[in-house]
């Protein structure tokens, strides 16, 4: 078969999946099916409008935006119903695949990061906050944050890093985390004023050393140990580290409406240069 001076080649016993390939939107050469194809239910696919290159890289960049935005899947913009919708929303549209999204990924760190050794260079003084957690698949992290003031003396936070912890957790393991971080970013120790952490006895022995500042404890974490532990939140006391068992009911306590508090005691005079 010849359509356009172009040569297609088919099945030299049948040319009907020739036909069907044809009509299809990769050629869209119209008036080739016979009569019977067209009537049969076939998947012959309805033609799309064709999405330009600079509207799919405009698609591309705001699918990736969304997934970085929602935390959602490398691969979200791939599923059945995600491809649905959008042949709904946005007809001849397909959303990037992993890898494209993967490599849009690493070209928006790449920027971010050079444009934070810049705006970091041109900081005088930089406290840091580091922290271990555990995530609900018990996988461990490790991050790093840094605080600034602006021109209006208002703090600005900014993460520096955050990795994924593979084995103990020892203290020169979280020593060289904070060191390559630093390094990375071109942070120098002049510039560090304090770090501030949790009580963990590897977190402290990693950070009392004053290379990255003087430590300061997490305010925040201490009075959470202070309730969990005073109000038995999660776990129940052990009777044999409360020995003192206090009996209500006792003569030895005196009744609460016969305490004197001193009030006759009080000079007189002091009260009418009082009022």
């Amino acid at each position: 078969m010849i359509f356009f001076q172009q040569v297609y080649q088919g099945s030299k016993n049948s040319d009907a999946n020739l036909r069907k390939h044809l009509a299809s939107s990769v050629h869209q050469v119209p008036n080739v099916l016979y009569a019977s194809q067209t009537n049969d239910g076939s998947n012959v696919q309805v033609p799309v409008p064709v999405i330009s290159p600079e509207r799919k890289r405009e698609l591309h960049t705001a699918a990736v935006n969304c997934i970085l935005r929602d935390g959602l899947a490398f691969g979200i913009f791939r599923e059945p119903g995600m491809s649905q919708f959008l042949q709904t929303a946005i007809p001849g549209y397909v959303g990037p695949n992993r890898k494209t999204v993967r490599q849009k990924i690493a070209k928006i760190y790449s920027s971010y990061t050079t444009k934070l050794r810049s705006v970091l260079s041109k900081v005088d003084f930089i406290a840091l906050t580091c922290d271990l957690w555990r995530s609900s698949k018990r996988v461990h992290y490790i991050s790093l944050t840094g605080h600034v003031f602006n021109t209006k003396y208002e703090t600005v936070p900014i993460v520096l890093g955050c990795r994924r912890v593979i084995g103990r957790h020892l203290s020169t393991t979280i020593e060289r985390y904070i060191e390559f971080e630093l390094k990375r970013l071109n942070i120098k120790q002049e510039q560090l004023v304090s770090i501030t952490t949790d009580n963990g006895s590897e977190m402290k022995k990693a950070t009392s050393t004053l290379k990255f500042g003087n430590r300061i404890s997490c305010m925040a974490h201490n009075l959470n140990l202070v309730v969990k532990r005073g109000l038995c939140l999660w776990t129940e006391p052990n009777p044999d580290d409360f020995p003192l068992v206090l009996d209500s009911n006792s003569d030895e306590w005196e009744d609460i409406d016969d305490i004197d508090y001193g009030a006759s005691d009080v000079d007189e005079n002091l009260i009418e240069v009082a009022t």
